[in-house]
């Protein structure tokens, strides 16, 4: 019964830092195209440092982001900011699909 009432807090929004995961967000779930599934067999885990100071880098994370909204091979797992000596960084964690060979 603690489930159904920690279900009925989330969606009313009633606990802080905790939200309702999206499956369709995630890949290989939710609905599909046919033959249109994930396999892990065919991505890479890469990660990129973005340093907000250069250009290039702000470049290279906004094509990874546009790739990523697009459904184009590329899904962010994860984003972390970090500061160090009054530069921001932002640490990107990533699937990209592999080259077809």
């Amino acid at each position: 019964m603690a489930t159904n009432n920690m279900n009925a807090a989330i969606s009313a929004n009633q606990v802080g830092n905790v939200g309702k995961m999206d499956p369709i967000s995630l890949p290989g779930f939710g609905p599909s195209l046919p033959g249109d599934s994930f396999d892990p067999m065919k991505y890479s885990v890469k990660y990129m440092t973005v340093d907000f100071g250069d250009v290039g880098s702000i470049a290279d994370l906004e094509r990874i982001e546009t790739l990523a909204i697009r459904n184009q091979g590329v899904y962010i797992l994860s984003k972390e900011k970090h500061t160090f000596l009054e530069k921001a960084f932002l640490i990107v964690g990533y699937l990209v699909k592999d080259a077809q060979e």
